[in-house]
C-alpha cells in the first residue's frame, strides 16, 4: 500500500550498496515516484549511493556564483545541480546544534542541494499530478539552466534546477505568472 508520496529525497549516503534497495527504488520509480539523493561531499569524481543508482536523480552543490562547490562530488550519472553552499537554515537547539546559542546556522552540503531539486519536482507534480516520473525528469532536464560546456556534463548534470522554467515547461505557464508575479492584478 502507498501513502501517496510522489517525490523522495535522501540527503545521505549509505556507505554500501544493496540489491534490495536498488530494486525498491526502481519499482517505486516505475510506479511514478521521482527520487533524489545528494551526490556526496568528498569533492570526488564519484557519486555516493544511492545517488549513483540510475533510478535516483543525483544532485551536486553550487556556490553563490553558480560554480560547483569544491566539496561536491560529480561524475557521469550526475543529474542536476542546486544551491548547496552557505545555506542559511534552522539549527537544532542547545548542544545538539552547530551553534548552541543560535536557532539558525550557515551550512554547506549536497544534502541541501538535493531537497531543493526534489522540491521543484514536487511543485511540478502539484500542478500536474498526471505526469509520470520520466516525464517529470525530462521537464527538469529541459528546463535546467545550462552551466557547463553545453548539454549534459559530469560537473553539473543537466544544469541548475529552475523552478519557474520547469513549471512553464510542464504546461502551466499562466499559473506560474499568477503565482510568481506580485504585480499581477494590481
Amino acid at each position: 500500500e502507498t501513502i501517496g508520496a510522489r517525490v523522495t529525497n535522501n540527503s545521505n549516503g549509505y556507505g554500501f550498496t544493496s540489491a534490495a534497495i536498488a530494486t525498491k527504488y526502481q519499482q517505486t520509480r516505475d510506479a511514478g515516484m521521482v527520487h533524489f539523493a545528494s551526490a556526496g561531499d568528498a569533492g570526488q569524481p564519484a557519486l555516493d549511493y544511492p545517488a549513483s543508482l540510475p533510478s535516483v536523480n543525483s544532485v551536486a552543490a553550487l556556490d553563490r556564483t553558480g560554480a560547483r562547490s569544491s566539496f561536491s562530488n560529480y561524475a557521469d550519472g550526475l543529474d542536476f545541480a542546486a544551491p548547496g553552499r552557505e545555506i542559511w537554515t534552522t539549527d537544532r537547539t542547545g548542544a545538539d546544534g552547530y551553534d548552541s546559542g543560535a536557532d539558525y546556522a550557515l551550512l554547506n552540503g549536497t544534502s541541501f542541494a538535493s531537497p531543493y531539486a526534489a522540491g521543484v519536482a514536487a511543485l511540478v507534480l502539484s500542478l500536474n499530478p498526471s505526469l509520470s516520473a520520466c516525464q517529470v525528469e525530462r521537464i527538469l532536464e529541459r528546463s535546467a539552466k545550462e552551466l557547463g560546456p553545453g548539454g549534459y556534463d559530469a560537473d553539473f548534470g543537466w544544469g541548475l534546477i529552475d523552478a519557474r522554467a520547469a513549471l512553464e515547461r510542464a504546461g502551466v505557464g499562466s499559473a506560474v505568472v499568477a503565482w510568481g508575479d506580485n504585480s499581477a492584478g494590481q
